[in-house]
């Protein structure tokens, strides 16, 4: 019976040791896998603090691309700003050249045709008559829409205070009054009641150069309405014609004259002399003559026109 007691105990023995070392064991792998847990965290961990740099390196490189970017959107904002002022500024300087060219093109066909400025400046020109048979005695031009015409004085002094008459271009006829008169300049003004007549713009004497293309208007000799070509010889004043070439005229010394090869006779008197663009650079007044032996002729090419500036300058002065 101790027999059986002693091999008991000796089997609780053995099983508490084996459960010991069981125990134990098992402790000893927990521990082992507790540590791998703990490592494997802390490695997660360290990926966790990599990524986490990783992630605020590609959030630093992210903004700076972003600044970058709106950076040159900027610029390229600017840029394209620039490239349209560029391309405005171009677009002007065509358009410029266009127009330069244009003009151009039609002061070259101007050169070669002056009909038309011709035609339309001669619609403005009228004939100063006597009563009896319509007799021209000089020419004149309209200068405003409502009536004003401009002719030389000795024309208006040939009617001896009687009633003076103008006619168109159309055949119609008008009394004239005779508003203004400046003998020293050659110049007289006009009016006609009538309305919308097409009239002739003053243009710059002072411009006017040796060799500037002129045409004077009027009737020649009678010859109504006709147009002789010319060019401007010099602009003077009556004081230097006559300390250049001792010619005494009959005008005030300090009046400026367009001399010109254009023809300007007996009926020219008072009629536009025009330049290219159809605008009054002169009235015309008078050609010198060569007397001999009781007989006097025209001497070719040297006719005077008063200056256009010298004309405006009476007719200003006249209206106020």
């Amino acid at each position: 019976m101790e027999h059986h007691i002693k091999r008991a105990q000796l089997l609780i023995v053995i099983a508490i040791g084996v459960n010991l070392v069981m125990f134990i064991t098992m402790y000893a792998m927990l521990t082992t896998q507790i540590g791998g847990v703990n490592e494997r965290v802390n490695d997660m961990r360290s990926d966790l603090r990599w990524l986490d740099a990783r992630a605020s390196q590609n959030f630093r490189d992210i903004t700076y691309n972003i600044t970058s970017l709106n950076s040159g959107l900027e610029q390229n904002t600017q840029n394209i700003g620039l490239t349209n002022m560029l391309i405005e500024g171009l677009g002007q300087e065509i358009a410029r050249v266009g127009e330069e060219s244009q003009a151009g093109i039609r002061g070259i066909l101007s050169e070669l045709n002056y009909t038309g400025t011709i035609d339309e400046a001669m619609n403005a020109v009228v004939l100063v008559i006597w009563t009896d048979k319509e007799s021209v005695i000089g020419s004149g031009f309209l200068v405003s829409e409502d009536g004003y015409i401009l002719t030389a004085d000795h024309v208006v002094d040939s009617f001896d205070g009687k009633t003076v008459r103008v006619k168109d271009r159309d055949g119609n006829i008008y009394v004239a009054s005779v508003e203004s008169r400046d003998a020293d300049v050659d110049v007289a003004l006009l009016k006609i009641k009538a309305q919308n007549f097409p009239y002739l713009s003053m243009g710059d004497s002072d411009q006017l150069s040796s060799g500037s293309k002129v045409f004077a208007l009027g009737a020649p000799e009678g010859f109504a309405f006709s147009a002789s070509e010319g060019i401007v010889s010099a602009v003077r004043t009556v004081k230097q014609i006559k300390n250049d070439v001792g010619l005494e005229l009959d005008l005030g010394a300090n009046v400026r004259v367009v001399q010109t090869d254009a023809a300007i006779t007996h009926g020219n008197s008072g009629g536009p002399l025009i330049d290219k663009t159809g605008k009054v650079v002169g009235l015309s007044s008078f050609g010198i003559s060569k007397g001999k032996r009781g007989v006097y002729q025209d001497v070719e090419g040297l006719n005077f026109a008063i200056a256009s500036n010298d004309v405006r300058e009476f007719y200003e002065d006249s209206l106020k």
